[in-house]
């Protein structure tokens, strides 16, 4: 194309038809970058296209379907819908007490229209969560077979004060319900992985 271009327009010196082919060879070149940028554009977008559909199908066929646990991995489990019903305003309003005293009751809600495993938690008669329905799963059979365990709390509020949790910690009563604690435990962690 640059040298049709040179050829067609008649120029007086070799140095200005050098010049012009210069420019025109230029224009060229970009043109012909910017329609490869634009392929490749089309292609990533097809590839990230093509990877989004395999993430998703392979999610569905995956366990990555697992309900959550709020297993930290060592012997706590993070406590859920703190953002319902009043309860994150409760447990900042009321931060230094639950600290203090930080013994948490287990309340079974066998009839719970969201999730028949469903294990609230109550500080002092108020509900202020629930155990995640994938531990849960494990924990509310357990309770409803006599295992007695103790749940200590611990709330973190993050430096700004945006973020807030509620950590329990368990115990059993006796060596009956340690040792039926420690299988819910596994079962928990197995499934966490």
């Amino acid at each position: 194309m640059a040298v049709i271009a040179v050829s067609i327009i008649k120029t007086e010196s070799w140095l200005s038809s050098a010049l012009l082919f210069i420019v025109v060879w230029i224009f060229s070149f970009c043109v012909a970058m910017y329609k490869d940028a634009e392929e490749n554009e089309k292609e990533d977008k097809e590839k990230r296209k093509t990877r989004r559909k395999s993430r998703s199908r392979s999610r569905s066929d995956s366990d990555d379907d697992r309900l959550p646990t709020g297993w930290n991995g060592t012997d706590e489990i993070m406590v859920t819908g703190l953002k319902h019903g009043g309860r994150e305003k409760f447990i900042r309003e009321h931060h230094q007490e639950i600290d203090s005293d930080n013994v948490i009751d287990l309340v079974r809600e066998p009839d719970n229209r969201y999730d028949r495993n469903a294990v609230g938690c109550l500080w002092k008669g108020t509900h202020i969560g629930y155990i995640p329905s994938g531990s849960a799963q494990f924990l509310a059979p357990a309770l409803d077979n006599g295992m007695r365990i103790t749940a200590t709390c611990d709330v973190w509020t993050s430096p700004d004060g945006e973020a807030l949790r509620v950590y329990l910690k368990f115990s059993g009563k006796t060596d009956k319900d340690w040792r039926m604690l420690e299988r819910v435990i596994k079962q928990i962690s197995d499934y966490s992985e």
